[in-house]
């Protein structure tokens, strides 16, 4: 298993990672330093979307995923690779303990019951 990452920035689902961010914040209370769940993701979507650059004199918007170079970028891809890889983690422990509380099983059908 692998957890090589290619442009990880640039695939960056914005929307979802917001939402888990959201989640995270105002699980327990509907407030967050004086904000409200819709203030805080138009702050976050301000923050991750409206980031321009610049190349060859001319100015260009970010469209899809997070700009590098954005002071926010490590958060959010982190948010979203963490997400990633507690799914992948409860998915393997789901799995494995399927397998371990199965009743017993003479090895060779064991072998072919889970391939």
């Amino acid at each position: 298993m692998s957890f090589d990452i290619t442009s990880r920035f640039t695939n960056v689902p914005v929307d979802f990672t917001i939402n888990l961010i959201l989640d995270s914040v105002f699980h327990r209370s509907d407030k967050f330093n004086g904000l409200n769940r819709r203030r805080m993701k138009k702050l976050l979507e301000w923050v991750v979307k409206t980031i321009t650059f610049q190349f060859n004199s001319r100015f260009y918007g970010q469209v899809d995923g997070i700009a590098m170079g954005s002071p926010t970028e490590s958060l959010i891809a982190d948010v979203c690779m963490n997400y990633v890889i507690d799914q992948a983690y409860n998915y393997v422990i789901d799995h494995t303990t399927r397998v371990l509380t199965r009743p017993a099983l003479p090895l060779r059908r064991w072998l072919v019951f889970t391939i």
